[in-house]
């Protein structure tokens, strides 16, 4: 193996005009220079193909492929396939990689063999954000395991994966899922590697008006539940749970933080379902009991938060659940230690 791997960056490109020069010299620009970036022009109609274009006469670690609009899913299977590092890193292209991002990553990877697949932290920013903010999750593999349960467990723009665990288990997005590939294929990935990530930030994650990252608002709600069920009720199934269709429409609403805003949530019952989720999970073990407790009691203090806002409940009801003075716990420790 050579002391310095290769690394693969795969950026998928569709009508990214605005913010694309900045995405590719942040990559191009990497303090780690032994990378190929892999960059798929999925159809774009405005100027991106000829931005793209513009940096491949001069930089030859550009591979370019255009081609007609065939959707997210299909554009990232199509860079796995076609990279030849021993590590491939996603970019987005209205995002902005630290210089340090790559060299981080490999020496994580390189140090912690078991993992598979990390992400980092994000710094969120752009003209549709108020000032700025950190996405986090955390590093552990069982700390990062249950938020699946839900939702995501990396920021997917600063994923680095171990090409040989996607090519020994032939792990590809699924092209059915082109709204949430990413969620889709976390679940997938976790039953045949660890997971790990870097607690640095690492990655300018953009938010505007245009963004890619906000193009899910005019998706489909029917479909976009259709879709999500159907990968946490593999993740149910697994704790040997029965679907049925109230439980399931009440985990989509915890799914979200904007769906618990937007949705009138009993908080009785979403005890008991919570409840039920641990006792299921104390049979099956699926998920560390500890890590569990901790995703299931900061979903519940946010619904709380929002009926208490709402009216609809009064806060000295909200003392009598056991997943309450958790959450607080839990959350108050983030606030002192910075988690």
């Amino acid at each position: 193996m050579s002391s310095v791997p290769l690394v693969s960056v795969v950026m998928s490109v569709f009508n990214a005009e605005k913010y694309l020069k900045e995405a590719i010299e942040s990559i191009l620009d990497q303090s780690y220079q032994n990378i190929e970036f892999i960059i798929i022009n999925d159809g774009s109609i405005d100027d991106s193909l000829n931005i793209i274009k513009g940096f491949s006469a001069i930089d030859e670690r550009i591979k370019l492929v255009s081609r007609r609009n065939r959707g997210l899913p299909f554009s990232l299977n199509e860079g796995l396939d076609l990279a030849k590092g021993e590590y491939i890193a996603r970019m987005d292209a209205d995002d902005i990689s630290f210089k340090e991002r790559l060299s981080e990553q490999v020496l994580y990877m390189e140090a912690n063999p078991e993992i598979g697949v990390c992400g980092t932290w994000a710094e969120v920013f752009g003209e549709y954000k108020n000032g700025n903010s950190t996405l986090k999750h955390p590093s552990s593999h069982d700390a990062l395991l249950p938020k699946l349960l839900f939702s995501v467990c990396f920021i997917h723009p600063t994923v680095m994966f171990r090409k040989e665990v996607l090519n020994s288990y032939k792990l590809r997005y699924h092209i059915d899922y082109f709204n949430s590939q990413d969620y889709e294929f976390w679940w997938r990935l976790s039953h045949y590697t660890k997971m790990g990530n870097v607690q640095k930030v690492l990655l300018k994650y953009r938010e505007s008006v245009s963004s890619i990252t906000h193009s899910s608002s005019n998706f489909q709600p029917d479909l976009r539940y259709k879709l999500i069920k159907s990968i946490f009720t593999n993740v149910l199934l697994e704790l040997g749970m029965k679907n049925i269709e109230s439980e399931n429409k009440l985990h989509y609403i915890c799914a979200s933080n904007s769906r618990l805003r937007d949705n009138k949530v009993d908080i009785d019952k979403l005890n008991v379902y919570f409840l039920t989720i641990l006792e299921h999970n104390r049979k099956t073990c699926v998920f560390s009991d500890k890590f569990l407790i901790k995703v299931l009691s900061k979903k519940f203090i946010v619904a709380i938060y929002f009926e208490c806002k709402r009216n609809n409940l009064n806060i000295i009801n909200g003392l009598k659940f056991r997943f309450f003075y958790i959450g607080v716990f839990n959350y108050l420790k983030g606030l002192i230690f910075n988690e």
